[in-house]
């Protein structure tokens, strides 16, 4: 028998506060002494181009694979895929997004024996497969279990970002002030130490600070506050686009329907991508935006980024909290 799949996972640099991964449960038990092959159905979005896991051996007395959804957005998800080949039994992850994905899985095992030691931490490549954990059946007669939990980020623990002058991302002859800025001491720190969030009336358009593929989105949220119930990434409307370095650029408390990017888009700078909002962890109506990486499944890091204030500002500059800014591109 194999047991009800639970999937819950959430984990993301926050865009105003640290968000915690909420906890993923998954089960697994083998078929009966002489299972069938089952058929992995299809999934429900359209996905991007994944590598298939590797077929069995056709001499196998025992092969299958089941597989459930994670980390399900606008652009793409994760599939956690278990298969059974003879006494050998594997987990893996396929990325069906356009952007790197680190893991912390965490998990425990019945009637398996470790090959090797599994990674603590793994990043799994942009439309990849990769295979993060190895067992060997302690008795082949008897059932054997799976639970994982996972933490999950947007972005790759080896993404630096290289120089760059971003544009300011609202539309050229507006001015708006920074609410908070690099750390901030309502929600700028950790994780989220750099950051920018430009105070905004909602459904201001909001544009792209720098050239990009848009490798995620989501805008079905609702409501904004303060409350540990908004930090979950599912209360938020936002986009990440990959810039050519690695980086990602977040753009957060989007509108409801906000998003006007689809995943796969490239985006030129100064580009409308969407509109500000009042969604997720937040005070007031706002745009929080960050240069992004991950460290590991449960962290991300946030980069030091500079704006180009002025045509003359060819350096850029740093922005400073209650400052008012103007754009001029």
């Amino acid at each position: 028998m194999r047991y009800v799949v639970l999937a819950a996972a959430i984990a993301v640099i926050a865009a105003c506060a640290p968000v915690k991964p909420m906890p993923l449960v998954v089960g697994t038990e083998p078929e009966p002494e002489e299972p069938k092959p089952t058929t992995t159905p299809a999934p429900t979005t359209a996905p991007t181009p994944t590598a298939a896991p590797t077929a069995a051996p056709s001499t196998s007395k025992h092969h299958y694979t089941s597989e459930y959804p994670i980390m399900e957005y606008g652009g793409g998800k994760l599939r956690v895929i278990l298969a059974r080949d003879g006494d050998a039994v594997t987990e893996s992850i396929a990325n069906e997004y356009r952007c790197p994905i680190t893991l912390d899985p965490t998990r425990t095992t019945e009637n398996l024996v470790e090959d090797g030691t599994p990674a603590a931490t793994v990043t799994v490549p942009a439309s990849k497969t990769t295979t993060i954990a190895r067992w060997t059946l302690i008795d082949p007669h008897k059932a054997w279990k799976v639970k994982s939990h996972f933490a999950e980020m947007f972005g790759d623990t080896a993404s630096r970002p290289t120089r760059y002058v971003y544009a300011l991302p609202f539309t050229a002859g507006e001015t708006y002030p920074v609410g908070q800025g690099f750390d901030g001491s309502f929600s700028h720190t950790g994780d989220s130490e750099y950051a920018v969030d430009f105070t905004m009336p909602e459904g201001t358009a909001i544009r792209a600070a720098r050239d990009g593929v848009v490798v995620a989105t989501y805008d079905q949220a609702t409501g904004g506050g303060t409350t540990d119930e908004y930090k979950d990434r599912s209360r938020a409307n936002w986009i990440y686009i990959l810039h050519a370095d690695g980086t990602l650029g977040m753009y957060w408390h989007l509108a409801p329907g906000g998003v006007k990017v689809a995943a796969g888009d490239e985006v030129a700078r100064g580009q409308v991508i969407g509109t500000s909002g009042f969604t997720g962890y937040a005070q007031v109506p706002h745009l929080h935006f960050a240069v992004v990486g991950a460290t590991s499944g449960a962290h991300g890091t946030s980069f030091k980024f500079v704006f180009k204030t002025s045509a003359k500002d060819k350096k850029g500059t740093a922005p400073v909290e209650l400052k008012r800014y103007t754009a001029f591109e």
